[in-house]
């Protein structure tokens, strides 16, 4: 999309959140005997992994929020609109899907060309059908909330729960 004043800006915004709408989706489970919640996510509509592109600039995360008797109980990937979830690093339930690069000493970088070593935690790609594979490789990740081996649980057993899969084109790292 256009970053400057140009024209058909708007027509851009809707081509794109149309071609991109369909490219994950999402589910959500309440799990009221061990106190969590499961995120499915799967990659349904793009042949690779997810998200796309540059991988190492995207940012990608799971917002949930599970309110009792109107009330947050629970909340984790809660970005403020316009920020990203580096900035708010003391999350520890985030579930952020990028590349992240590092040095040959194991430090963190941004610049591809600095990279010695890689490690993804993107969607996988959703395979294309195939007589040859009877088995295609998973396109479904899913994240608990809290994670199980943090020991923590939900305090009770929420009334609501909301879930948005947010992303930025570039991290404000």
């Amino acid at each position: 999309v256009a970053l400057t004043d140009w024209p058909g800006i708007a027509e851009q915004r809707r081509g794109i959140a149309e071609a991109l709408h369909p490219a994950v989706q999402g589910a959500l489970c309440l799990d009221e005997h061990a106190n969590r919640i499961r995120v499915l996510l799967t990659n349904a509509g793009a042949g690779h992994a997810w998200p796309g592109g540059v991988a190492s600039d995207r940012r990608a995360w799971v917002e949930v929020v599970a309110y009792a008797a109107g009330a947050v109980m629970y909340q984790s990937g809660v970005v403020a609109e316009g920020g990203s979830p580096e900035v708010a690093p003391d999350d520890p339930d985030l579930w952020l899907m990028r590349d992240c690069l590092f040095d040959e000493r194991g430090g963190q970088v941004h610049m591809f060309w600095e990279a010695a070593r890689t490690v993804s935690n993107l969607l996988p790609g959703r395979p294309l059908p195939s007589p040859d594979v009877p088995t295609p490789p998973r396109s479904s990740l899913h994240w608990d909330l809290p994670p199980a081996d943090s020991g923590r649980r939900l305090p009770s057993v929420p009334d609501r729960i909301t879930m948005r899969v947010r992303v930025r084109a570039i991290g404000a790292d």
